[in-house]
């Protein structure tokens, strides 16, 4: 993958919960350090240079459910899922992780249509849309605000940038305090999708 995103979280790392994770072929450093906290890799999967094949570990998994673009998940995964009961849910957008900003597991913030519609329409989810555009990506024309983000922990979201300067920050902030989860900027320039932070508990 380009060098801009070959190292994104959630690009090469699917964190499936309960210490279990899809890793990358590729990923070398981070399949040690994983289990070396004890993770078990379900199995590890070969990510393409480009699209549709960059995304193949690209999902948002929320309790029971999983949303992705069913077309371009190996069988592999998919016969993970259906053994664990976890429902795949399909969505046009194979970026889908990258999307969406997870505020908690009955929460989410995106800027696509196609998945806001979509965890919309599967229920159990309140879902934040919001304006595209505000985040940077280098070689892209922007970037993800699931890729500028992640959980500190239960009541922290922290933001690769100033998500004061979103054009839908008193939105965003007020969503986020209905589920008792406070924004926090850890630096002052434009937000930058560095591919999103992956909490990962046992």
């Amino acid at each position: 993958m380009p060098a801009s995103i070959a190292t994104h979280a959630d690009m090469v790392f699917s964190y499936l919960g309960g210490g279990a994770a899809i890793i990358s072929d590729k990923q070398y450093q981070l399949l040690d350090r994983f289990q070396k906290m004890n993770g078990t890799v379900v199995h590890r999967e070969t990510i393409g240079a480009e699209y549709p094949g960059d995304a193949v570990l690209d999902l948002l998994l929320l309790d029971d459910r999983v949303f992705c673009n069913t077309r371009i998940i190996s069988e592999k995964t998919k016969q993970y899922f259906k053994k664990n009961n976890i429902r795949m849910i399909h969505t046009n957008q194979a970026y889908v992780k990258c999307s969406v900003c997870v505020v908690s597991e009955r929460a989410v913030i995106t800027e696509d249509n196609g998945v806001f519609h979509a965890i919309e329409t599967a229920g159990e989810c309140d879902v934040l849309l919001i304006r595209p555009g505000a985040v940077l990506l280098s070689g892209y024309d922007r970037g993800f605000i699931g890729g500028c983000s992640g959980k500190l922990s239960e009541s922290m979201l922290a933001f690769n940038g100033k998500i004061e300067n979103h054009p839908d920050y008193r939105n965003i902030k007020s969503f986020c305090r209905q589920y008792g989860v406070f924004p926090l900027s850890l630096c002052n320039r434009q937000l930058y999708d560095n591919g999103g932070m992956i909490p990962v508990c046992y």
